[in-house]
């Protein structure tokens, strides 16, 4: 049976471009990654190895290949952003002395703001002179 030679897109001698950058394993580029534009010979190990992203380095760039063609639109998806309810005022409280505890100002209230109680819970009991209850009319 005789031996079929591959027959390879490019001459060994042409220099092509990459018209898209692609990602390869680390096993045939250092870096995983074939950058558009890189030029080389058309008998280099990568555009034997990858052909059809590989054009001649003579096409002028506006005959390039369409790097989006093909691309489909997304399927469309809920929102991932969770809108939180406004908590009613008597499970609010106000800093009326901001509050810095733990090395680095690790945990810190604000004068000003306002806050869950149960997330203040342990201040409270510790410094209740900085806080006041807040007002259902939201003073």
């Amino acid at each position: 049976m005789p031996r079929l030679r591959t027959k390879h897109k490019f001459k060994p001698d042409q220099t092509v471009v990459c018209w898209r950058t692609i990602g390869v394993s680390s096993s045939i580029v250092p870096e995983g990654v074939i950058r558009k534009g890189t030029k080389l010979r058309g008998n280099h190990p990568w555009v034997r190895e990858f052909p059809v992203h590989f054009i001649d380095a003579d096409t002028p760039d506006d005959e390039w290949p369409n790097e989006f063609a093909g691309l489909v639109e997304p399927p469309p998806h809920e929102s991932h952003v969770n809108v939180l309810d406004r908590l009613p005022a008597d499970e609010l409280v106000r800093c009326v002395n901001s509050i810095t505890v733990g090395l680095g100002g690790g945990l810190g209230f604000e004068k000003g703001k306002l806050y869950p109680k149960t997330r203040a819970a342990e201040m409270l009991e510790r410094f209740p002179d900085c806080f006041e209850e807040v007002r259902n009319d939201g003073e």
